[in-house]
């Protein structure tokens, strides 16, 4: 259920796919209630939209103080955190951790709706480009998703986050924009960016607290691993979490390396992602992905 536009034709592309047979495209917003309904009904205190204030630790825990719109202030104590903040890892940073960032990538993305529901191609499409890379996919609402990465450095922002400069950039591909016209779509929401560098935390567990998913460790978007991460990262901390909290702190040690090996797996198949498309040997992003220009840490922070 994928295509990969990267040369004169559509081509099948063995490393995209998964053992597990095909990907399907999630309903995000029904999944993610589902999860939380699913953690209230097995006893989980589990309140929506509030905002970190402040935290302190507490002797053994912490003292968390939390706001909403619905319930103003309100100060609750736990013998661990588990940072889930996404990509800000607004907790682990406030606790001493850098985020370390191996890249420049942003994504740019727009909703385009079409005029009838014409539009059945249920695949994701990716296209390459001289700059970065394409993608969409059609929602289940029947809008299409279109989104364009690139570095930071390379692209002006001011351009991409208005219609007209994302709708011209999206006129120089090939596939993408043929599809979208071919079905009358148009852009019918604001545009938005979103970092999406590869990175993690260089430590992703202290005294009294854990990182799990993209706070802990975020992926280049091609990899379409987000998901799957984040579920795979918080199951195995709960479990080593349970076992500090019972006197047995080996079960952390266990989830840290378990991160470090999901990096290093991670990198290898990133690396031979981007090494197949070499049409553009003398362009900066492509470069960069092969090793022939580098871009340091600190530069990417």
């Amino acid at each position: 259920n994928v295509s990969v536009w990267g040369s004169d034709e559509p081509i099948a592309s063995d490393f995209i796919f998964d053992v597990n047979g095909h990907g399907w495209h999630l309903d995000r917003a029904r999944f993610d209630a589902m999860l939380r309904n699913a953690a209230r009904d097995a006893g989980v205190d589990a309140p929506f939209a509030v905002k970190l204030v402040d935290l302190v630790r507490d002797g053994g825990g912490w003292r968390v103080k939390l706001t909403s719109r619905e319930a103003g202030d309100e100060v609750v104590r736990c013998d661990w955190l588990i940072e889930a903040t996404g990509r800000r890892a607004a907790v682990a940073r406030r606790l001493g951790a850098t985020r370390i960032c191996e890249d420049l990538l942003v994504a740019f993305h727009a909703l385009f709706r079409a005029p009838a529901y014409t539009d059945k191609d249920s695949r994701t499409a990716i296209e390459s480009d001289p700059c970065g890379w394409w993608y969409t996919a059609l929602l289940p609402s029947g809008e299409r998703i279109v989104s364009f990465m690139s570095d930071s450095d390379l692209v002006d922002r001011a351009t991409l986050l208005c219609p007209a400069g994302f709708t011209g950039r999206l006129e120089s591909n090939r596939y993408i924009s043929t599809l979208l016209a071919s079905h009358g779509y148009k852009v019918v929401d604001r545009l938005r960016g979103a970092d999406a560098r590869t990175a993690r935390l260089d430590c992703v567990s202290g005294p009294g607290w854990t990182a799990v998913g993209d706070a802990a460790i975020s992926f280049d978007p091609l990899s379409s691993q987000g998901i799957l991460t984040a579920l795979y990262t918080g199951l195995r901390a709960g479990q080593a979490i349970d076992g500090a909290l019972a006197g047995d702190p080996v079960g952390l040690e266990g989830y840290v390396r378990g991160v470090d090996e999901l990096s290093v797996a991670y990198c290898g198949r990133r690396n031979a992602y981007y090494a197949a498309e070499g049409r553009w040997p003398d362009q900066a992003f492509w470069n960069r992905r092969r090793g022939t220009s580098h871009i340091t840490a600190n530069q990417a922070q």
